[in-house]
């Protein structure tokens, strides 16, 4: 699906009332277009990184299909873990958490986003 769709789907979605939309997958010129695009609507953005290289370099070696160009997954994650975060993302270092902890995670910062 191209981007401007997922856009055009997610404003779509807003209009009618539908809340807690979760897109993922998103190149990070992607992530960094997003506070522009929904400027005014309440959003957030839950950047997952792992903050040690020779754990994704083992999990990205260790893959049976899907992305496997550890180098690039190496210089992109580093890209990720050193820019500045964009309006309202949030990075998590996911280099140890099993999924429900990532969730965790992710509902704590809503819950204290909501609070603020």
């Amino acid at each position: 699906m191209s981007f401007e769709t997922l856009v055009f789907m997610t404003n779509h979605y807003l209009e009618h009332g539908y809340k807690n939309i979760i897109v993922t997958d998103l190149q990070d010129f992607r992530v960094r277009q997003i506070p522009q695009l929904f400027e005014g609507k309440n959003y957030y953005i839950m950047t997952l990184v792992v903050a040690d290289e020779a754990e994704l370099e083992k999990r990205i070696h260790a893959r049976k299909e899907g992305f496997k160009n550890a180098e690039a997954a190496l210089a992109w994650n580093r890209d990720l873990r050193e820019r500045e975060p964009v309006k309202n993302e949030y990075k998590i270092d996911n280099t140890h958490n099993d999924p429900a902890e990532t969730v965790e995670k992710i509902l704590q910062i809503l819950e204290r986003a909501k609070n603020q």
